[in-house]
């Protein structure tokens, strides 16, 4: 538990909180819906739209046709933490994956080295290369270690060491889904946010995963 930083309690339920509402109560993986409708895109979530709204209609989901996840992902991930730009297919190569959604070239880069530098933990898996291969994260052993990299990556165990409330449970969320946090509020962004909250304050109730 030590390498994944969940050698704590409340640790525990602060990642546990946030990996159900990642992945739903049956645990299942996926990889990242970018299933978005025009109007979503240029809600404010996705700077690359507010900016082209003429290809939030051309690539959002309408009456006339379904949404284009491919160019979505290109263009909102673009020229971001190592991915190229829209024409690289970066943004749509390196869409979230995982229990906790791994996102960006650089991301899969850095869990990598991590897996490495790890690998007394999984002496069979010393040479995967999850930029090469990241498709592999949809296994659920790397969509476990990938989740564990994130929240090791990111200091969130800094975060939940903080407290048991609302405020933690938030900045934590911030940290996973910034977009929950930016754009205008809809009902899809309160029910993710309140659900973690919901979330942490059941598996505390069964003592903490201790």
């Amino acid at each position: 538990m030590s390498v994944y930083k969940l050698d704590d309690a409340l640790r525990r339920v602060h990642f546990f909180a946030q990996v159900k509402q990642e992945t739903g109560s049956a645990l299942l993986l996926h990889s990242e819906s970018l299933n978005y409708d025009a109007q979503a895109l240029t809600s404010g979530t996705f700077s690359y739209f507010l900016k082209h709204p003429s290809e939030a209609e051309q690539y959002g989901r309408t009456k006339e046709h379904p949404a284009n996840e491919e160019a979505i992902a290109n263009r909102i991930y673009a020229s971001r933490d190592g991915n190229g730009d829209p024409e690289s297919g970066d943004g749509y190569r390196y869409r979230g994956r995982g229990m906790i959604q791994l996102t960006h070239r650089g991301g899969y880069q850095r869990f990598t080295e991590w897996h490495k530098a790890n690998s007394s933990a999984w002496p069979t898996d010393v040479d995967m290369n999850f930029e090469n291969d990241p498709d592999s994260l949809s296994q659920i052993k790397y969509a476990v270690r990938s989740a564990c990299f994130f929240w090791v990556d990111h200091g969130l165990y800094r975060l939940a060491d903080k407290g048991d409330d609302k405020t933690t449970v938030d900045s934590i969320s911030k940290v996973i889904n910034p977009g929950l946090f930016s754009g205008k509020p809809n009902h899809i962004k309160i029910e993710s946010i309140n659900g973690r909250q919901r979330n942490f304050l059941e598996i505390h109730k069964w003592g903490g995963l201790a």
